[in-house]
């Protein structure tokens, strides 16, 4: 852990720490507020530091407690040890290798001498989590100034439990998709990476279904989109039903588009579970005068990877079901087109397709 670079000022507010590096995918942030009663007695700093690339960011908060002028000063792993005694440099360091290495949060008390010359007491508290798909391990803390006399600890660790509980209400959020209620885009491309390494690892099947609402901007236009939100609504609610096991993901992948991930299913077990969506919807009966059935349908494609070489190609997937879909669209929509595509050991081309070379460009599809 070498004092690094100078890294970039980014300021966090003080009610609010950014959950995600730029470039990464957005998020919601982490909330640092704390009840009145703690906030009288403690000034909370929040912090979050990325590994490997020790990249940390801070709050306003935690400007204050060092003591630091934002406008000279830019959050750094180096300016967060600067402060500290050497041996207790030495310390957070070692915490901070320990959390790394898998052994779990920390809670550390620290003496660290301000630039205008005071000594101060601070809690340091942090907790790891693995950002999906990113290969960075990151730590988000507080950081706690106890200095003064009558500070109460236990008021100081009831802030820092509120802090994560509203964290993790939040992270909930940042995963769904408002309208709903299911997993959002975000969500669905983070588990889609997890579940085609583990597929790969595990040689074990992973199918995709991609279903869209048919002709679905003629029923915006007819009904007007609140019926268009209600009646979207009620077909995630019909596809959501059908998942029965955890580690099965419905998630809303654009506009009237549904993305349903299946971990250890092969292609004929997926197939059969969207023509049972498909039946599903259809017996919902949801008038719609300007499709040729009537009524509100969907249309699915369904693929299947298998691969027995442990390379990432989870866009594959996405494309083959993607082009499943348009084949059930030009086949007359109201139907399922399964697909499935195999990747040999010694294959590091093109993955083989089943044929759709009769079918003209997506590009033109219609809804």
């Amino acid at each position: 852990m070498g004092r690094g670079s100078r890294q970039a000022m980014r300021t966090i507010p003080h009610t609010a720490m950014p959950n995600a590096r730029k470039g990464a995918h957005p998020s919601l942030p982490l909330v640092c507020g704390c009840p009145r009663s703690e906030a009288a007695t403690s000034l909370v700093g929040a912090w979050t530091l990325d590994y490997p690339s020790f990249d940390l960011s801070w709050s306003q908060a935690a400007y204050m407690i060092f003591g630091c002028d934002p406008a000279l000063t830019a959050p750094s792993f180096p300016a967060m040890l600067a402060p500290l005694v050497p041996e207790e440099q030495a310390r957070l360091q070692g915490y901070i290798q320990a959390a790394i290495a898998g052994q779990g949060g920390f809670e550390v008390t620290l003496t660290m001498c301000r630039p205008d010359g005071q000594l101060r007491r601070i809690l340091l508290r942090a907790e790891r989590e693995n950002q999906p798909g990113a290969g960075t391990i990151r730590l988000c803390g507080v950081i706690i100034d106890i200095s003064d006399a009558g500070q109460s600890l236990s008021d100081l660790a009831k802030a820092y439990e509120l802090l994560l509980a509203r964290n993790r209400t939040l992270e909930r959020f940042a995963l769904k998709d408002s309208l709903t209620s299911l997993s959002n885009r975000r969500h669905f491309d983070e588990i889609l990476h997890i579940e085609s390494r583990r597929a790969q690892r595990s040689g074990l099947k992973l199918s995709l279904i991609m279903i869209d609402i048919d002709a679905f901007k003629s029923f915006n236009d007819t009904y007007g989109h609140r019926a268009g939100d209600v009646a979207l609504r009620a077909v995630c609610d019909v596809i959501a039903g059908h998942l029965r096991r955890a580690g099965d993901l419905a998630a809303r992948y654009g506009g009237e588009e549904i993305a349903v991930l299946l971990p250890s299913t092969d292609l004929s077990s997926a197939s059969r579970l969207a023509e049972a969506m498909r039946l599903s919807v259809h017996a919902q009966n949801v008038m719609h005068a300007r499709s040729q059935y009537g009524r509100i349908t969907i249309s699915a494609g369904v693929a299947e990877i298998s691969r027995d070489k442990a390379i990432d190609h989870a866009g594959e997937l996405v494309e083959a079901a993607d082009q499943a879909l348009y084949a059930a669209k030009h086949a007359g929509r109201n139907n399922v087109f399964p697909m499935s595509i195999y990747r040999p050991a010694d294959m590091t081309g093109p993955s083989n397709l089943c044929a759709l070379t009769d079918l003209p460009s997506r590009r033109g599809k219609s809804d």
